[in-house]
């Protein structure tokens, strides 16, 4: 590249550097040091050369002074094409260019315009920006070469100015300090190598470069080489060799890529140097990454503190600022025009905001791009595989086939397929626009904030105008949305559009008089494909211009409006009440406070976290602030009840009673819990404990409707025992439901368990006789749930294998993956077991996955000794250290409560990550078990007349429709109604074909149905008695054919009756009556108007052409009008028979079940809506509405569930 350095390093490089000069830029080293390579040297060192180099382009050379002002050299690597982009920064200047000869000129012109014509310095801050593919990532300041004699009219003082403009960037511990150094001089006289040994005397901070190594004296090599092998002055970073450009090639104009090469063949063929090139502390790209990776290392560590630095930074300057802000002033007129200008201001800024025109941190435009590009890609994901729906329209047409007949397609099945992928979409649109509502909201109430923060009262005010109207319009946007998606469920286009789309999509080309061809199954995935395109086309677009409309323009109009509504009235001295005096400092605060907010970002901070200090009850917590947020999450999904729904992973402490449960719960919390003989714990207790950092201790315990707030740790106990006393009844009887205590301190650890009762085997003083069976009942309902994590506490004193909590815990985990063992009382185990209780320990006697952890907690004299939970945990690891035995296991961390207070957290929190994705599937498969039950309980009737009344119309109405669709095919469900029909309709046409006879006995036709025609002559009222007696036949097949399409279509409406009425047993009756009446009555007409058709086919009736047809059809010969003279003959008697009865056939095939549909169904249909509505003339509606008490009942039950399990899918919304 130019300047010989190639950029092999990270990616992950840039992020850092990019970090460091955004600060920088925003004046953030005016107020905090920042990490810095900072590039010194003696005047004529080479420094020019090295970073012209390095940065590939030609910097100011000359003799004296050069540099005349601190030059920022940012190198940025950059891949997109560009062979060289520069930009030049200096006071509110920006020069940008692609041509490097015009840099010096460029870099000339700035340091005469800040430093003056001449020769002086100045401490202002040039930045050149250098990005190419050619560079390094790479940023460093370039500072004036050190003079000692003033020469061509510099100032007498030029060489202490010069010195103290270096000191004062190379004395700051955040400093790299880049020394170059001649190799042709002694580098114990180098004046800039002093001055950075002064400020960095143990060489830390400091790298030397050593140029000029062809201008050496020979002989002089090996002293060289000790310099740079660290042998002369030892630096922590150590030296650099490079060869630049000298004044002999740049005359020649030998370009920096010819330079780079010179310089490694130089090296290459050195006779001493050649080592260093090998090993890489000889070239500039040598130095270039070296000085890359120095200057990231050094961000990274100086990060933690600097952000520390920037949070206190920016905390002072706006606590100073609040006192500092401007006031209105004295007068009633002033305050009011300062009023008038102050809201005018805010306006100004929300329109701004609302325009993308107000540039904040956070850019709100930004941030709608991304949520909208994240909404388009959802679409375009949502692109399934247009094969896939085809078959699914293919095979919901055989499913559903409605009335069509062979041959076409179904309609409906492509709206269908299309609005049921369509209607998906309706879920992310709305969860788009709660996301953009947070975002303006978040943006608005920061522009709030920052206008008004000095006037609490208007700044009240304004948030909750904010949050009416965004309420409000977000109500509209959601409406709008339904709507819109209501009319993309339309299923409509433009034909040109359409068929614009199926031709880019399609093989073929289309035009509207090919229409016809479009019916076919091979197209299906095309047609789909080409309207969903036009689908994800329209809400690509509307969507995001719809809930910016709502969202931000008509919010920043609307407040802008009621916010001048202030001025009609206003209280001027109420709404500009200030908390604090103006100040004179308030301008250079702002300045800084504006600098100070270019805030370090997390994701660049890799700071360890620091160990917190020691727990109450003897356990450090220094685990990750991640692991809050899980622990929280489900402690919120308790709290909202889910556990009532589904399993939520927990961790369960069971234990026989006198195990030294307690105690381990004691140390754990840090508060004393109830203690004594028999059973303490009588109910289960949730202790859940969070760790805040400024919260010296603050208990909450809550049972039922009841919240206990309380600051002293001392009245834990008395306040389980009054919620037990309240819940379980004072004795010893015990409840099922939760006691949850909470305890917020900064001395415990981040845990949340269920503490169960010990378990007893023989009841005592007056307890129940079942006593142990119940408390196993309540044990088992909480530890047989896979999500559990079950504490077994065992005392290290008793024989593990008669252990009854153990053995419950094996019972429901017979593998042991959820099971951890707590060792208690290890202080009193019989001599000589003790490696029996370290097989246990080691997992070596009932294998555990979670293995066992011993822990020695306060007994009972040390409770009576008042030894408190601190000295206890001291004691505890005295105990651990000083024991022959369990020494071991302090070591290898499976003693102490320490231990187990982080193996806990970390099994707990594992647990609920690899849980969240099966409970986050279980919670939506609830929530639509839920809605799908809810919507048959859905929406009780109103307690106000006008609401009842309008609600009875609505369900008539509903009931109509669904009735009306039913009648018309467009109602499809699990038993379709089209189908049934079809079939009985199919059954009837093989009956008829079936029944047709045998027309070929000519002898006893002519004997049974002679007249008085004399021989020769046929009689054609034979003919018509022969076909009338097979043609009656059919009447009783036809009546019952309407018995069976009765029952189905019955039992289809009153299917529907139910579905909508169910609710209301009167109003259901009233229906149920009334389609058993309407039925009767078309029944009758149908059966009317079947014997009529009967009758019309006694009648033998058909037009010639079609009798032509049939006959020519079944005849060896043809026949035509003219040759009906040649009918009349025997032979031709069955021939003429078999063609009338086939036309009767196909007629009664379509006749009867057309007959039928109608009056059963469609008549019917028609004649029930009338009737419904006729319901609501003079209607008592209260009896109509009059409602089953057990539907009430079960709708509360279904919405308190859909509370709680909206509620859980809203919290595990942020982490799946």
């Amino acid at each position: 590249m130019k300047g010989a350095v190639h950029s092999d390093l990270e990616e992950s490089i840039r992020p850092y550097i990019d970090l460091i000069d955004t600060l920088r830029s925003a004046g953030i080293h005016k107020d905090l040091s920042l990490p810095t390579i900072i590039v010194i040297g003696d005047q004529s060192s080479g420094k020019s050369s090295v970073l012209e180099a390095l940065s590939g382009v030609p910097l100011p050379r000359g003799t004296g002074i050069v540099t005349r002002c601190p030059l920022e050299l940012r190198l940025k690597k950059v891949e997109d094409g560009v062979s060289l982009k520069a930009v030049l920064s200096y006071n509110d200047n920006r020069i940008e260019f692609v041509d490097s000869s015009l840099l010096e000129n460029h870099v000339n012109e700035a340091q005469n315009e800040l430093a003056g014509r001449g020769v002086g310095i100045c401490d202002n801050l040039i930045t050149l920006e250098v990005m190419s593919p050619d560079v390094c990532d790479l940023t460093l300041i370039d500072l004036p070469g050190i003079a000692r004699v003033p020469v061509n009219g510099q100032p007498q003082d030029i060489g202490n100015q010069i010195k103290r403009m270096i000191l004062k960037y190379i004395e700051k511990q955040e400093t790299i300090i880049m020394v170059v150094c001649p190799c042709n001089t002694d580098l114990a006289t180098t004046e800039a190598l002093k001055m950075a040994q002064e400020v960095d005397p143990e060489g830390k901070r400091t790298i030397a470069i050593l140029t000029k190594p062809d201008l050496i004296d020979r002989g002089t090599e090996k002293r060289i080489l000790r310099i740079v092998n660290n042998k002369v002055i030892p630096l922590h970073k150590g030296y650099i060799m490079v060869k630049c450009r000298g004044q002999q090639q740049i005359n020649d104009k030998i370009s920096l890529e010819e330079a780079t090469q010179m310089e490694r063949d130089f090296f290459r063929n050195h006779e001493f140097f050649r080592c260093l090139l090998e090993e890489e502390k000889a070239t500039i790209k040598s130095l270039s990454v070296k000085l890359s990776l120095h200057l990231v290392n050094h961000i990274k560590k100086s990060l933690p503190q600097l952000n520390e630095q920037i949070k206190k930074k920016l905390w002072d300057l706006r606590n100073e600022l609040k006192e500092c802000k401007a006031g209105p002033p004295e007068d009633p007129k002033g305050a009011k025009q300062f009023l008038i200008e102050t809201l005018k201001r805010f306006n100004d800024d929300i329109n701004s905001l609302s325009l993308g025109e107000l540039m904040t941190e956070d850019n709100l435009f930004a941030q709608l791009r991304d949520k909208f590009t994240e909404w388009n890609d959802h679409l375009n994901l949502t692109k399934k595989n247009y094969n896939d729906l085809a078959t699914e329209m293919i095979q919901s047409i055989k499913k559903y086939r409605g009335r069509e007949l062979l041959g076409f397609s179904n309609y409906r099945m492509f709206e269908m397929v299309l609005q049921k992928h369509v209607a998906k979409l309706k879920a992310p649109a709305i969860g788009l626009l709660n996301t953009v509502k947070d975002i303006i909201t978040e943006q608005f109430t920061h522009v709030v904030k920052r206008c008004f923060q000095n006037y609490p009262t208007l700044q009240n005010i304004t948030l909750n105008k904010i949050d009416n109207i965004q309420s409000n319009q977000q109500a509209k946007a959601e409406e709008r949305i339904s709507e819109q998606l209501e009319m993309e469920i339309m299923i409509f286009t433009q034909d040109a559009i359409y068929l614009k789309s199926l031709n880019k999509i399609s093989e073929e080309t289309f035009s509207e008089d090919e229409l016809p061809i479009f019916d076919k199954k091979s197209k299906y995935s095309e047609l789909l494909q080409a309207y969903y395109e036009i689908v994800v086309r329209r809400m690509s677009d509307q969507l995001p211009m719809m809930i910016s409309f709502f969202m931000l323009k008509k919010t920043a109009q609307l407040l802008s409006t009621e916010i001048l509504s202030l001025l009609d009235g206003a209280n001027v001295s109420e709404l500009l009440f200030e908390n604090s005096d103006v100040s004179r400092r308030r301008r250079d605060l702002q300045a800084r406070l504006d600098r100070m907010s270019q805030r370090i970002d997390d994701e660049y901070s890799d700071s360890s976290q620091s160990e917190s200090q020691e727990m109450k009850g003897a356990v450090h917590s220094h685990l990750e602030e991640s692991i809050r947020p899980y622990i929280d999450l489900i402690d919120t999904l308790r709290s909202v009840g889910i556990h009532k729904d589904l399993g939520l992973p927990t961790i369960v402490v069971i234990g026989d009673q006198s195990s030294g449960k307690s105690s381990v719960l004691e140390a754990l919390s840090g508060v004393a819990l109830p203690r004594g003989s028999g059973i303490v714990t009588r109910c289960p207790l949730e202790l859940r404990l969070k760790k805040v950092p400024d919260v010296k201790w603050k208990g909450v315990l809550s049972y039922r409707d009841k919240r206990i707030e309380f600051l002293e740790y001392a009245l834990v106990q008395r306040h389980v025992e009054t919620a037990q006393n309240e819940l379980a009844g004072k004795g010893v009887g015990i409840c099922d439901e939760l006691i949850t205590l909470e305890i917020m301190s900064s001395d415990v650890c981040d845990l949340t368990l269920i503490d169960l009762p010990g378990i007893a085997r023989v009841p005592v003083k007056g307890q129940p006789e079942d006593i142990g069976d119940q408390i196993k009942s309540l044990i088992m309902k909480f530890i047989e749930k896979q999500e559990t994590i079950n504490l077994v506490v065992v005392p290290c004193n008793t024989d593990i294998a008669t252990t009854e909590a153990l053995k419950m815990a094996q019972e429901v985990d017979p593998e042991g993956k959820r099971t951890l063992t707590i060792l208690t009382k290890p202080d009193i185990i019989d001599s000589g077991t003790e490696n029996d209780i370290l097989d246990i320990a080691y997992n070596k006697v009932i294998p555990l996955s979670k293995g066992y952890i011993m822990v020695k907690c306060r007994g009972q004299r040390q409770i009576n000794d008042e030894i408190s939970l601190e000295n206890a945990a001291e004691m505890e690891r005295d105990f651990f250290q000083n024991h022959d035995y369990f020494r071991r296991l302090l070591n290898e961390n499976k003693a102490t409560m320490k231990c187990l207070a982080v193996k806990l957290t970390e099994n707990l929190v594992d647990h609920i990550k690899k849980s969240l994705p099966q409970l986050d599937e279980e919670i939506k498969r609830q929530l639509w078990d839920v809605r799908n039950e809810l919507k048959e309980f859905e929406g009780g009737p109103p307690q106000d007349p006008k609401g009842a009344k309008q609600f009875l119309i609505k369900i008539l109405t509903t009931f109509n429709a669904k009735i009306m669709f039913l009648s018309s095919g467009e109602l499809v469900n699990t038993e379709n109604l089209f189908v049934q029909l079809r079939e009985e309709f199919r059954k009837w046409n093989d009956h008829l074909n079936n029944a047709k006879p045998s027309f070929y006995g000519l002898k006893e036709f002519a004997q049974n149905y002679r007249g008085r025609e004399l021989l020769g002559f046929s009689n054609y009222r034979g003919f018509e008695s022969a076909l009338q007696g097979h043609v009656a036949k059919l009447k009783y097949p036809a009546i019952d054919l309407l018995r069976n399409i009765r029952d189905i279509i019955l039992r289809q409406f009153r299917d529907v009756s139910y579905k909508c009425f169910h609710n209301y047993p009167v109003l259901q009756n009233i229906t149920e009556n009334k389609i058993n009446n309407i039925q009767s009555s078309q029944e009758a007409k149908a059966e009317q108007r079947i014997s009529e058709q009967f009758e019309m086919e006694n009648m033998i009736y058909t037009q010639d052409p079609i009798y032509l047809k049939v006959l020519n059809e079944i005849s060896d010969e043809t026949f035509s009008e003219d040759h009906l003279p040649i009918f009349d003959i025997k032979s031709k008697y069955s021939e003429m028979l078999q063609a009338y009865y086939e036309i009767v056939v196909q007629r009664m095939a379509d006749q009867l079940p057309m007959m039928i549909s109608f009056f059963m169904l469609k008549e019917t249909a028609q004649l029930l809506s009338f009737d419904m509505l006729s319901l609501l003339d003079g209607a008592n509606v209260s009896e109509l509405l009059f409602e089953d008490s057990e539907v009430g009942t079960r709708r509360r039950d279904l919405h308190a569930r859909l509370d709680r399990l909206t509620a859980a899918y809203e919290a595990l919304s942020g982490f799946i």
